[in-house]
């Protein structure tokens, strides 16, 4: 169930590519398709709970669409207040970097989503197999995936987001964090 398929995929436009450079390539593990069924089903009557427990930090965790809805609201919040200042930041490869430990922790920690705790720690604390390709062109890799968490895996996000956000608070804190009169939450 924990098993994933590794792929590269190339992240620059073939056709910028002159003869003998090198591809910037990002690996995609694909996981199985039946354990995102399974969580799906699983996660679904938590969602509310996973977005208030996440909320206003990680807007848009467990919505559909969040993303969307998310730069929607920030071009409509710097429309209306064009003083603001909209700042992003990018965790490098912090999907990757994440520890299971750390975010089987904050799970814990949170007393809603503890029935979820169980699944989640058998998802993560297994080494799981990892394919190289795909089909029967498939070979073994010579690493198993044992830490970080599997972009695109349903439970992936609302852990990730969980571990990283007491950080994102202290953060917000640090920053001094005012009201914002548009914010609905």
């Amino acid at each position: 169930m924990t098993a994933k398929s590794l792929g590269a995929v190339n992240k620059l436009d073939p056709a910028s590519l002159a003869e003998g450079d090198l591809m910037d390539c990002r690996p995609v593990a694909m996981g199985n398709t039946l354990r995102k069924a399974v969580t799906g089903v699983l996660f679904d009557p938590f969602l509310q709970d996973i977005i208030a427990e996440t909320k206003p930090m990680q807007f848009g965790c467990g919505e559909k669409a969040g993303g969307s809805q998310m730069i929607f609201a920030i071009s409509l919040i710097l429309e209306a207040c064009p003083d603001f200042v909209c700042m992003a930041l990018d965790l490098k490869n912090a999907y990757n970097k994440i520890s299971r430990e750390d975010c089987l922790e904050e799970v814990w920690r949170q007393r809603s989503l503890q029935p979820l705790w169980y699944y989640l720690w058998h998802t993560k604390c297994i080494n799981a197999y990892v394919g190289l390709g795909s089909s029967k062109r498939m070979i073994t890799a010579k690493f198993t995936s044992d830490e970080g968490e599997q972009q695109g895996a349903v439970e992936s996000g609302f852990s990730f987001c969980i571990c990283i956000d007491p950080i994102n608070r202290m953060t917000n804190n640090e920053l001094g964090d005012t009201e914002c009169p548009f914010c609905w939450y």
